[in-house]
């Protein structure tokens, strides 16, 4: 039990059921396990469960209930009630890795009661456990006025608003270009007039042209008119396709660019990214192979998104048949890339870690000098004024880079995790850094 344990007042345990969840954004539908039960609940209090706040503030900081929050989630989970290869629950093992946010809602169809009751049931056991859901809205959030799509929006809002889980409404899916700010402004407006309580974030595609995102230096077009439409923005970068896709090269970095691209044409600072497990073009196009992030590819999108000003980070996917092994397959989610590479890279900046603390205080950020255009690096301070200095390097060649714009006083340090020890002389610090390689250095005042 993480973050939200301590702003949510645990009660009520959850009911047995037997519900599944469908894949994102189109793709295939998650295999159901048959005959689920949701696994118990942690001990219920006989005061009821109440709906958290959720804000965010001028540092583009979410907040639950008035308290700093960094989400952490999944897009989509496995299913509800289902269990990991090792026999725990699997809402339990993500819970206590580290994931705050699930994703709930339909994926590749239209609102049904169905969906509604399952969302009601996943904010139900994320909220028992300390965590939130993330509502996909979907078609409603282009609904017009006096139609039945209009009708299933009251509908799922005032069903869902004050669900001990509720935590923030997603809107359209990469609304731009198929959207204007005017179709979707009565959706907004009427779920911001029924439930004030929750964020309404919505994810912007990287404007990709001749249908990849990896263009060069990203030029998006002037997203602000789409800010009278969404509370908080995020957008979604997976660089790594299969090599029998037209797309050869892996820029990985383009995270990091597409990061920072969305804040300059939005004009603000509350934004998230969503990085890849799998998707639709990791899949070979001849044969079934697949391919996912390695641990070090994926650490280095995790960094280099929140290097260039991640409030937040979900990660695709991990439901979608086409990237699972056959025991996956039969377990609806992908806890292969959960054991090989996930798991590990969430407890560096979960709630509890170290760093966690510096994720939370983005108003300290220095965005600091380096000798390599390939090298991006920032400086924060957390919790108990130690310095965190976060670099990612997306050069072809293992190389030494110089860091400069460090206090005086940094002169010792140790790296994270792991606590091999550097040294920083007169304000500058060099590191060495493979491809795809990222330092994350802590300093502890004397």
């Amino acid at each position: 039990m993480r973050l939200l344990a301590g702003f949510l007042l645990l009660g009520a345990a959850a009911t047995a059921l037997g519900l599944t969840l469908g894949g994102a954004g189109g793709d295939a539908v998650a295999k159901p396990v048959a005959s689920a039960t949701l696994p118990a609940a942690p001990a219920a209090s006989d005061t009821a469960v109440v709906s958290p706040r959720t804000t965010y503030d001028a540092a583009g900081s979410f907040r639950v209930d008035g308290k700093r929050f960094f989400p952490i989630g999944l897009t989509m989970p496995p299913p509800l009630g289902g269990r990991t290869p090792w026999g725990t629950a699997a809402i339990d093992e993500l819970v206590d890795g580290g994931i705050t946010v699930f994703r709930t809602g339909p994926s590749g169809r239209d609102w049904t009661d169905e969906h509604l009751t399952q969302a009601q049931a996943w904010a139900e056991a994320a909220a028992v456990r300390g965590a939130l859901t993330w509502v996909h809205l979907r078609e409603l959030a282009a609904a017009r006025p006096g139609t039945p799509r209009e009708a299933r929006l009251v509908q799922v809002v005032e069903t869902l608003r004050d669900s001990p889980g509720m935590g923030l409404w997603k809107g359209a899916d990469e609304p731009w270009p198929r959207y204007l700010p005017r179709d979707l402004a009565h959706a907004f407006a009427t779920v911001k007039a029924l439930d004030p309580n929750h964020v309404f974030h919505t994810i912007f595609g990287p404007f990709s042209v001749n249908g990849t995102m990896l263009q060069p230096p990203p030029r998006p077009p002037d997203l602000r008119p789409y800010n009278a439409v969404t509370d908080t923005r995020g957008t979604d970068v997976y660089p790594i396709y299969h090599p029998d896709n037209p797309v050869k090269i892996r820029r990985l970095h383009m995270v990091g660019r597409w990061m920072a691209a969305l804040r300059r044409a939005t004009g603000r600072n509350a934004v998230t990214m969503t990085l890849q497990i799998c998707f639709k073009g990791a899949k070979s196009r001849y044969r079934d192979d697949y391919v996912l992030p390695t641990k070090r590819q994926e650490r280095y999108m995790v960094y280099d998104a929140i290097i260039n000003g991640a409030r937040g980070l979900f990660f695709f996917g991990g439901e979608l048949p086409r990237c699972q092994t056959e025991r996956d397959r039969a377990l609806g989610w992908n806890w292969t890339f959960w054991n090989r590479v996930l798991e590990d890279l969430v407890d560096e900046i979960a709630e509890g870690s170290p760093l966690h603390a510096a994720l939370l205080r983005p108003e300290t950020t220095v965005r600091l000098r380096t000798n390599s255009t390939r090298t991006g690096a920032i400086r924060r301070y957390g919790r108990s004024g130690e310095l965190w200095v976060i670099a990612a390097h997306n050069g072809g060649q293992t190389r030494a880079v110089t860091i400069r714009g460090l206090p005086p006083w940094a002169r010792s340090g140790r790296l994270y995790p792991g606590g091999g020890r550097v040294t920083a002389a007169g304000g500058k610090l060099t590191l060495h850094f493979p491809r795809w390689g990222v330092r994350v250095v802590r300093f502890v005042r004397p």
